[in-house]
């Protein structure tokens, strides 16, 4: 008897915005049309710098730099990092096996910045120094984000516009 495929997504939720050595905690969630039976699982490449404390999945491996996790029925999963002392962009990727494994890739948040201090996060990691689309990138996480503060928003802005 032939089974139909039926391919639902994985999501991953991380902060965008974390301090230098914060705990940084990754939920990875299946949709509801993924077929988790027995279970399903998820390769994560992990940027170079963090370190890798815990997970709630069922199962965790790394093999060449690559976590993967397995988790038994349909719940969402989470792993624990550390965020790396070095200020700058970092970018996870993955990719998700299912119950009949289809494979897919794991969508949703893949870019964390981490810095000392809320301009150095919008910098330009060339001229170290918050160009246009850093400030941009500030008034949208300030005013439709709601990732940081009016005044961390203010700091960026001067930071830009007068090289403070």
């Amino acid at each position: 008897m032939l089974r139909a495929s039926r391919i639902g997504i994985v999501t991953r939720s991380l902060p965008t915005i974390v301090a230098p050595n914060a705990t940084v905690v990754v939920t990875i969630t299946p949709s509801t049309n993924l077929s988790t039976s027995p279970a399903w699982g998820v390769d994560e490449t992990i940027p170079a710098g963090f370190m890798f404390i815990n997970t709630t999945a069922s199962w965790h491996t790394t093999t060449d730099g690559v976590n993967r996790f397995t988790q038994m029925g349909s719940s969402a999963f989470t792993y624990t990092l550390t965020a790396p002392a070095l200020a700058g962009n970092y970018t996870f990727n993955g990719t998700f096996v299912d119950g009949d494994r289809n494979k897919g890739t794991v969508v949703g948040s893949e870019t964390i910045r981490v810095g000392v201090s809320v301009v150095d996060i919008y910098k330009d990691p060339v001229t170290n120094k918050v160009e246009k689309a850093g400030a941009i990138n500030a008034l949208n996480d300030y005013l439709f984000n709601n990732l940081i503060s009016r005044d961390d928003a203010i700091a960026v802005l001067n930071a830009y516009l007068f090289g403070v």
